[in-house]
């Protein structure tokens, strides 16, 4: 009989980065909400040798990067690895794709072998976590999560995560239960999609950030988002939203969109009672609503041509972590 292992992961929403200019004793930093939907499956198996079976198209060094990740597994456990992707929303959208799914296909094939690894393991195997660890520390955890970055240096270099690799996962400053009867909404707009080297130019263009902006963020972050969902407090949230997106690398972010996002960021935050962000450097606009919010809906009936995206759906939160199971075959 062999053991297969099944790992599902969660996406995450990335509201901002914190620290990008040096301002403060910590750099980067981020924060974040974990969500119960799209998800991504993942099965790992023994093998002979190491396999990845992928169901869809993905970038070349996508897949190169999962395959040099199941290849250090292997020499580090002496195991072989069949792994199989089953399901996964896009990659490189603002779900944080790319960290579940390797994330994901760690944790399954170290579970193979019998061992349960920590986020310092999975970090490093994973390779993630470089600039924000909300995603890496939410597979964990779910919930909101703000992290502490890293101990600054003498580097005048800003990267982004899947450009260098970090020595530990991000700390976790702040992790909060999201209520549960907010709704999120997510919207793929026909905007850029930034990976790799486009990642890497969009850092260097707009790094270092000046320090009263990164005070600002710090600000809205710790006094404005994190009251705001501890004390489920939506019009908060909202007025947060608003400010961060026009404030530090955020902003760069947005901007870096094409008109029809922009657009339609200031639709949804104009014509419903929605807050609406734009999850790390997008396309996928969010908008949060208490429940299954009758104005957006409204809105996407009335408005879906000039929104010009594809609906994907709405999700609440997650406030837990990623999902384990197992199953015996022949």
């Amino acid at each position: 009989m062999k053991q297969v292992v099944h790992v599902r992961a969660f996406p995450r929403l990335h509201v901002t980065l914190i620290d990008l200019g040096g301002a403060t004793h910590r750099r980067y930093g981020g924060a974040g909400f974990s969500l119960d939907g799209p998800w991504t499956d993942v099965e790992a198996m023994p093998s002979r040798q190491n396999t990845l079976e992928l169901p869809f198209a993905v970038d070349e060094r996508d897949r190169r990067d999962v395959q040099d990740m199941i290849s250090r597994l292997s020499r580090q456990l002496r195991r072989c690895f069949a792994v199989a992707v089953r399901k996964t929303p896009p990659l490189h959208i603002g779900l944080g794709t790319k960290t579940a799914l390797l994330l994901a296909t760690a944790r399954s094939c170290m579970e193979v072998v019998g061992r349960e690894p920590d986020r310092d393991q999975l970090q490093r195997v994973s390779r993630r976590g470089a600039a924000s660890g909300v995603g890496i520390n939410a597979f964990f955890t779910g919930g909101l999560v703000v992290d502490l970055g890293h101990p600054t240096s003498r580097s005048r270099t800003w990267l982004p995560s899947g450009a260098s690799v970090p020595k530990s996962p991000p700390p976790v400053g702040v992790r909060s239960s999201v209520p549960e009867h907010w709704v999120f909404h997510l919207f793929l707009l026909a905007g850029k999609r930034y990976h790799a080297g486009e990642e890497v130019e969009m850092f260097r263009r707009n790094t270092p950030v000046p320090r009263h902006e990164v005070t600002a963020v710090l600000a809205e972050v710790y006094h404005g988002l994190v009251p705001a969902v501890i004390c489920d407090n939506l019009p908060l949230l909202k007025t947060v939203l608003r400010t961060i997106n026009r404030r530090g690398f955020k902003r760069a972010e947005v901007t870096g969109q094409p008109r029809g996002v922009r657009a339609a960021m200031s639709l949804l935050d104009r014509d419903t009672e929605a807050a609406v962000g734009m999850s790390s450097m997008g396309p996928l606009v969010y908008a949060i609503t208490d429940s299954r919010s009758e104005s957006v809906q409204r809105l996407l009936n009335r408005r879906g041509k000039a929104l010009r995206s594809v609906y994907i759906g709405c999700y609440p939160a997650r406030n837990t972590g990623h999902e384990v199971l197992r199953v015996a075959v022949k």
